[in-house]
């Protein structure tokens, strides 16, 4: 577990019980490739994505979102989300990402 790893797959397909406890999630292009295809096989939405990665972090975790994508309206929201939730704070900002801390 002290090593880093990455994923490689249809991130709208994961699955809480078989995700780990993280550390740092880096979601740079949320809201680029979502579509209504993937509304045929019951894909999480982005708020959906952006919510479980949250969840799995743990207390002290960072969330990195990326401030120049076309579509960071969307990751905006969710990040509004988060931090209304008071669960997580925002950290701020460096050149093109804001980062979100989760409270301990």
């Amino acid at each position: 577990g002290a090593t880093y790893k990455a994923y490689f797959g249809d991130i709208y397909q994961l699955d809480r019980r078989l995700m780990p406890d993280l550390d740092f999630a880096t979601l740079f292009h949320v809201g680029e490739y979502r579509t209504e295809h993937n509304d045929k096989y019951g894909a999480l939405t982005d708020t959906q994505m952006i919510l479980l990665c949250a969840d799995k972090l743990r207390p002290g975790g960072e969330i990195h979102f990326y401030t120049g994508s076309f579509a960071y309206d969307k990751t905006f929201e969710a990040a509004a989300l988060m931090e209304k939730s008071g669960l997580f704070e925002k950290v701020g900002t460096y050149r093109t990402l804001m980062v979100y801390r989760k409270r301990v």
